[in-house]
């Protein structure tokens, strides 16, 4: 019990410091951050009203007006809502692939093996379907634990039986949020099995289960160090941010005493294309030092499973050679 003890000690500071140094000294993995940033926006939530009576009705000229609108330029609607969804598909395969890329240069890295992007991108284009099918199998995983789990609240609510919604409603909570937690657990175990050992998808999702399953509370730990990460990076990012809009405040109001609107208005241009910049080379930073610290604590904890099929093989061994000499 001593040695498992021992195995299972994990370093948490030591593998963010770790991720620090290996982000900051191989800056190539932001440009695969920033892929992953390009698909990182998060769905909008549905707002669900069982009020209808008290809703307020829409103006017969407010729906005239769209009715004309929509007639005019219902063509340029249609080609910008294509464009767009277009534009957001390019996005999430890009993302896809720099996951894929990102995965596979942080694991040679640790393999102490040559990694560069022309490589990385290489392997990211040839895990982008088995990566993609992988998201795909939890999101719907999700979304399936998320209609069961909340249709009889709305059906409750719809019904206007608070009373028996509310409490479905405190027990649902804790277990959509845990399952969700978990889930990602799997997820992001699967993804490194997936880019890491060549197993197929489902095979992938059954050994970050086991992994999973011996490790929990280690897990959570990490899940814990990953959360403190992410509240320090932002609120590091705020700072950063507010320094900024403080330095282009300050040149906006000389630019407009000495130079009018004009000048006004160009710095202010100048210093919103700053942030989204700042902002993306933060974010992308930030991706590969997330997937590096998840990568080292997986090879931790990947390592003490390893070590332990490894003596149970040798213990098989010993014991088939000691019934041959018998």
């Amino acid at each position: 019990m001593e040695n498992n003890n021992k195995e299972k000690e994990i370093n948490y500071i030591q593998i963010v410091k770790d991720s620090l140094k290996i982000t900051w000294e191989n800056k190539f993995l932001w440009w695969f951050g920033l892929l992953i940033s390009l698909g990182g926006g998060g769905m909008s939530g549905l707002n669900y009203s069982f009020e209808n009576e008290e809703a307020e009705e829409i103006p017969p000229e407010t729906i005239e007006n769209l009715r004309y609108f929509w007639s005019i330029y219902r063509e340029w609607i249609i080609a910008g809502l294509v464009a767009l969804f277009l534009l957001v598909f390019i996005f999430y395969i890009l993302s896809v692939i720099g996951r894929g890329g990102l995965i596979s240069s942080l694991l040679k890295m640790t393999k102490n093996e040559k990694a560069d992007f022309s490589s990385g991108f290489k392997a990211g284009k040839d895990f982008f379907l088995r990566i993609f099918i992988l998201n795909v199998f939890y999101g719907m995983g999700l979304l399936a634990v998320a209609v069961v789990m909340i249709f009889p609240i709305v059906r409750l609510a719809y019904l206007k039986v608070y009373g028996p919604a509310l409490i479905l409603v405190i027990a649902a909570v804790p277990i959509i949020i845990s399952i969700i937690i978990l889930a990602s657990f799997l997820k992001i175990y699967s993804q490194i099995y997936l880019v890491g050992s060549g197993l197929g998808i489902f095979e992938s999702i059954r050994s970050a289960y086991a992994v999973l399953k011996k490790n929990i509370k280690e897990s959570l730990i990490m899940g814990i160090a990953r959360m403190i990460s992410g509240i320090i990076a932002g609120m590091s990012l705020l700072i950063l941010f507010l320094i900024i809009i403080a330095f282009f405040s300050t040149i906006g109001f000389l630019a407009y005493f000495s130079i009018g609107y004009a000048g006004a208005i160009a710095v202010a241009i100048l210093g919103i294309s700053t942030l989204v910049v700042v902002n993306f080379i933060w974010q992308s930073a930030f991706n590969v030092f997330l997937q590096c610290a998840w990568i080292l604590f997986f090879n931790k904890i990947a390592a003490v499973e390893d070590k332990k099929e490894e003596k149970l093989k040798e213990e098989a061994k010993e014991k088939i050679l000691e019934l041959e000499k018998v």
